[in-house]
């Protein structure tokens, strides 16, 4: 390489440096600015996440809603299965 390739690819690289570290400045403030705006705060995670909470409570109690009501119906289907042979016994 030349020394007058040299000098012109140095000029060019100075120039983007120059030139673009400013720009990159103004890029990065405007995305801060940008992420604050449209993400959300600790205050905002915080509450979702006591929704989020009481949601996992009340799936669970369900849960255990079901559990307890398909004993029930065992139990009540063979009271029934009983009364229904005590029945065909008696006729």
């Amino acid at each position: 390489m030349s020394s007058e390739q040299r000098e012109q690819l140095t000029w060019w690289v100075d120039l983007i440096f120059k030139m673009g570290t400013p720009l990159i400045m103004v890029v990065l403030a405007y995305s801060v600015m940008w992420m604050r705006a449209n993400f959300a705060s600790s205050s905002d995670v915080a509450i979702a996440l006591e929704r989020i909470g009481k949601v996992e409570t009340a799936i669970l109690l369900m849960a255990k809603d079901n559990e307890v009501n398909a004993r029930q119906d065992k139990a009540l289907f063979d009271h029934e299965t009983r009364i229904r042979w005590l029945e065909e016994k008696n006729r």
